[in-house]
């Protein structure tokens, strides 16, 4: 008779083989013995399947705005009655009313997993209407607040994050750092040079001026640039796809993903054969005090990345020789004879590194968990 499933990692809006999620977290869980699954959006399969160890039970992809995310909780929550974990993690705001009902329900601890300030990104957000931001922002911040005294602890991905919901002894720092994928062996990255843009396809993560560093080198510039991520806003895609065909050289520019997620491993591929990457984020609210993710990454692969200037990554800059700053103001030849003049700095993965931070997931997970068991958990079948 197989025992109960230790950790399940819920998600609405990420994929199932989120970074954070899957590679991370649930990846370092099961390594540690746990029985572990991450319920999420995944189109490789409809059936549950098993992935590093871990049990993935997929959900259909959707848009942010669409009939369907709203349905999703109800999903999720079927699904994980079913799965009668020990313990679920909530890696969003919206997800904390369902996990309360699990409570309740099965007696399953519960972790909020909070990967950033989410009432202050959703009192900026674009896609939502300017007279609804605030109220959402607020709403979300109560609910949070309600739901600490039911948690069992909240992780936060950045020290920023630590004194908002003033978790006391239930707050665990555990940094978004980089962890090293296996290269995938469905893509290889360009043999020629190219520039390198990852993540979120969004204004403030810096598509725009990405692409204006991108004008801005001189017409003769050997290099590309790859452009690998995802927006959940049809409209930034048409947007991206305009200004490409009106960009310098369009033919040298590729969009990789777009409507689409691109799974990890590719994007680290990417990163380990790129000449350099773009990181111009725009220092809104929500994104000032944070060290990107992306930060991390091309520290790991030695590759040089372009920045924002901000005070705070000018100094994390002079500490670990990330990259060059840059703003659409200045002339961007500065800049690209620093790239090809780029010597990586002498590797120091506590800087960057992923493992850093498995000692703190061990210590939340077994103080909220439990020790880990060695049951085999049966995976369910799909059923929608």
């Amino acid at each position: 008779m197989s025992r109960r499933l230790d950790i399940c990692h819920l998600t609405v809006l990420n994929p199932a083989r989120h970074p954070r999620i899957f590679y991370k977290q649930a990846c370092a869980q099961a390594s540690m013995g746990y029985q572990v699954a991450v319920v999420g959006q995944d189109d490789s399969s409809r059936v549950p399947y098993k992935l590093e160890g871990v049990t993935i039970y997929p959900l259909p992809y959707f848009e942010r705005l669409s009939f369907l995310r709203w349905t999703m909780s109800l999903r999720l929550l079927y699904r994980a009655l079913r799965l009668r974990a020990r313990a679920y993690v909530l890696h969003s705001p919206e997800l904390l009313p369902l996990g309360l009902v699990l409570r309740v329900l099965t007696g399953a601890r519960l972790i909020y997993d909070m990967h950033e300030d989410y009432p202050l990104t959703l009192a900026h957000a674009p896609h939502y209407p300017e007279w609804l931001r605030p109220r959402l922002s607020k709403w979300v911040r109560k609910l949070e607040l309600f739901s600490l005294k039911y948690l069992g602890a909240v992780s936060y991905a950045e020290a920023i994050y630590l004194d908002i919901l003033e978790a006391g002894e239930k707050a665990f720092l555990v940094r978004n750092k980089y962890h090293r994928v296996a290269p995938t062996t469905h893509f290889a990255a360009p043999d020629r040079p190219y520039l390198l843009y990852t993540g979120t396809i969004d204004p403030v993560w810096g598509i725009w001026d990405s692409l204006a560093f991108w004008n801005a080198l001189p017409e003769d510039t050997d290099i590309d640039l790859i452009i690998a991520g995802y927006s959940a806003q049809p409209a930034i895609i048409a947007e991206l796809r305009e200004r490409i065909a009106n960009s310098r050289q369009p033919g040298r520019i590729r969009l990789i993903g777009g409507a689409t997620f691109v799974p990890y491993a590719q994007i680290s591929t990417l990163i380990q054969g790129c000449t350099a990457g773009l990181g111009l984020y725009q220092l809104e609210p929500f994104i000032q005090g944070k060290i990107p993710t992306k930060f991390y990454e091309f520290l790991a692969a030695g590759r040089p990345l372009v920045y924002t200037p901000d005070e705070n990554w000018d100094a994390f800059n002079a500490e670990t020789r990330l990259g060059f700053s840059w703003s659409p103001d200045e002339p961007a030849w500065p800049v690209w004879e620093g790239i090809q003049a780029w010597q990586a700095p002498p590797p120091h993965p506590e800087h960057y590194a992923w493992e850093s931070e498995i000692p703190t997931l061990a210590h939340l997970t077994e103080q909220v968990v439990g020790p880990p068991t060695s049951p085999v958990v049966p995976i369910l079948q799909h059923s929608s």
